[in-house]
C-alpha cells in the first residue's frame, strides 16, 4: 500500500525519534559484550489487541519488560498506540552461545497475551554504518508468528551524523557516537536528541538566516524481512504438529515435480523442466539421509533433514542433522559439510587462493574444488533452503555461486511469489491461538516444484569478509 506525502513525512519524523530512543538505550547500556566489544541494540514496537479500546489496561507491558523500564525518558511507553520492547547482544566465552539484540527483545512478549502484531524493528550498533542482522535474527524474526515479513519494517541506523554546513554558512555537527562501551558516558542524551548543526539559508529579503535542525542525520537503511531473508522453509511458523501434516499432505513424488531455473525466469520461454538425472540423483540422497533411522532422534522433534552435494569433482557427499535435547546444541545437516568443503579445497591447493580454507572471492566464487548443486530435505520429502547457521557459512566462506534446490508452488510465475507462500498458511495461524489443543486441518497443499536458487540469493546483504578481515589488518 503506497503512502501519501504527509504519511511519509510522518513515518519518517517517527523513525527518527525511534532511532534516537534505539541510540540512547544503546549508549547507557554500561557494558559491551566481552567477547566482540560490538553493542547492538534492537527496539522492537508492536500493538496489542486492546488497543482500540480508550480504557486500556496495559499491565503487561510496564511488568514484564524490564527493559522498557529505563530511567530513558521517551515520553511514555505507549505513543499512539504502540509499545516496545528492548534487547541487547551478548556473548558467552564460546562464541556459538551468542544471543542478538532482536532474539533477546522477542522473547520478552512471550509474557504478553493480547500481542496483535509487531510493527517494527530499529537496530543500532557501534558501527559507523548501518548494520544488517545476522541470519540467525532474520531466520528467528521470519518465524514469529505476529511479524508479517512483508510488512514489518525494519530500520537500521548508523552512528555518525553526516550532516554538514551548507555554502561555507553556520557549522557542521559530525557527531559520532559508534564508541566502546568506555568512552559511552562521555556522551549526553542531549547530544543525541537534537543535531547542534545549522546552516544559513537565503530568506526572500536577500539576508542569511541560521536553520537549527531537529534530528541528526544519520545513515539509514529501511528494509523488511522478506528483503533480508528470502525463502524460508516451507514449515516458517508452523508447530511441529502443523509441520508434521504439511509434510505428510505433500510426501514427494520424484516423478511429479519440475523445475524452474531462475536463470531462465525473466525468459519468456522460461518453463517448467524436468529434473536432470544427476539433480534426481542427488535429491534422493538428500531424502534417503533424512530418513535414515539410525539417527533420527524422533523423539525430540518429529522433523528430520538431511542433506546431499554435488561437488565440482563430480563426487557427492551427505550429511544427516544431529540433534541435541536442548535444540540451540543441534547441528544442522549442512553446516556438516564444512570440514569435507576445507579438505576438499585443501585437495586442489595449487588452483585456490593458496591458504587451503576453502574461502573464496568476495563475490562468491569458490576456488579449487568447491560445491556446485546443494539439496537440504526432510524426512518428509520436502526440500528446505539452508538454515540460518548454514546460510551463513555458506556466504562468508565463498560458496556464494553456489546452486540450492529448494521447493516453491507450481503455480508461481516468479521466484520472488515464493516469498508470499506463507499467505497461503494465515488461516491456519489465526486459527492456531483459539484452537491451541486441536492441530487445524486447513494446511494448504497446492501443487509444488523445485526452484533452482543461490546461495547469494538466500543471503542477501551478508558482510564482506574479506573486507573485514582488511580491517582489521589495518
Amino acid at each position: 500500500m503506497s503512502l501519501t506525502a504527509e504519511q511519509q513525512q510522518k513515518e519518517q519524523e517517527e523513525d527518527e525519534e525511534d532511532i534516537v530512543l534505539a541510540h540512547k538505550y544503546r549508549l547507557s547500556l554500561p557494558s559491551a559484550p566481552r567477547q566482540s566489544s560490538f553493542r547492538v541494540l534492537a527496539v522492537i514496537f508492536y500493538e496489542l489487541n486492546n488497543d482500540g479500546n480508550n480504557n486500556i489496561n496495559d499491565n503487561s507491558n510496564t511488568n514484564n519488560n524490564s527493559s522498557s523500564s529505563s530511567s530513558i525518558n521517551n515520553n511514555s511507553h505507549q505513543r499512539h498506540q504502540r509499545h516496545h520492547v528492548v534487547g541487547a547482544n551478548d556473548e558467552p566465552c564460546y562464541i556459538n552461545g551468542s544471543i542478538c539484540a532482536e532474539r533477546a527483545a522477542l522473547v520478552q512478549l512471550r509474557f504478553i497475551p493480547n500481542l496483535r502484531r509487531i510493527t517494527k524493528v530499529v537496530i543500532s550498533t557501534d558501527a559507523q554504518e548501518p548494520v544488517h542482522p545476522g541470519m540467525l535474527c532474520r531466520e528467528f524474526m521470519s518465524s514469529h508468528p505476529n511479524i508479517d515479513p512483508e510488512e514489518m519494517r525494519v530500520v537500521l541506523a548508523g552512528s555518525v551524523c553526516r550532516r554538514s554546513s551548507n555554502n561555507g554558512g553556520g557549522h557542521g555537527c559530525g557527531l559520532d557516537i559508534s564508541t566502546s562501551a568506555a568512552t559511552a558516558k562521555e556522551f549526553s542524551h542531549r547530544l543525541v536528541d537534537a543535531c547542534c548543526c545549522s546552516s544559513s539559508s537565503a530568506s526572500a529579503s536577500g539576508s542569511g538566516e541560521e536553520i537549527h535542525h531537529k534530528y541528526h542525520q544519520w545513515d539509514v537503511v529501511r528494509t523488511n524481512l522478506t528483503t533480508i531473508y528470502p525463502f524460508p522453509s516451507v514449515y516458517t511458523r508452523l508447530t511441529a504438529g502443523q509441520s508434521v501434516q504439511l509434510g505428510t499432505r505433500n510426501k514427494f513424488l520424484l516423478s511429479s515435480f519440475s523445475m524452474k531455473n531462475k536463470s531462465n525466469s525473466n525468459s519468456s520461454s522460461s518453463k517448467w523442466n524436468t529434473i536432470s538425472g544427476t539433480n534426481l540423483e542427488l535429491i534422493q540422497k538428500a531424502i534417503d539421509a533424512a530418513r535414515d533411522r539410525t539417527n533420527d532422534r524422533i523423539s525430540l522433534h518429529p522433523i528430520q533433514y538431511g542433506a546431499a552435494v554435488r561437488m565440482s569433482d563430480g563426487t557427492i557427499h551427505t550429511a544427516i542433522q544431529q540433534k541435541a535435547l536442548e535444540y540451540g546444541c543441534s547441528v544442522d545437516a549442512v553446516t556438516q559439510f564444512a570440514s569435507m568443503f576445507r579438505q576438499k579445497a585443501k585437495e586442489s591447493d595449487g588452483n585456490s587462493n593458496g591458504d587451503g580454507d576453502g574461502v573464496g572471492d568476495d563475490m562468491g566464487h569458490s576456488q579449487g574444488i568447491h560445491p556446485v548443486m546443494l539439496v537440504q530435505a526432510d524426512n518428509f520429502g520436502l526440500l528446505h533452503p539452508p538454515f540460518a547457521t548454514a546460510r551463513a557459512f555458506l556466504a562468508e566462506y565463498g560458496h556464494g555461486k553456489c546452486k540450492v534446490l529448494i521447493m516453491a508452488k507450481e503455480e508461481e510465475e516468479e521466484m520472488e511469489d515464493l516469498k508470499l507462500t506463507l499467505k497461503s498458511k494465515s488461516s491456519l495461524l489465526n486459527n492456531n491461538n483459539e484452537n491451541n489443543n486441536n492441530e487445524n486441518n486447513n494446511i494448504h497443499s497446492g501443487e509444488m516444484a523445485i526452484v533452482e536458487v543461490s546461495v547469494q540469493d538466500l543471503a542477501p546483504f551478508s558482510p564482506n569478509v574479506g573486507d573485514l578481515w582488511k580491517k582489521k589488518d589495518e
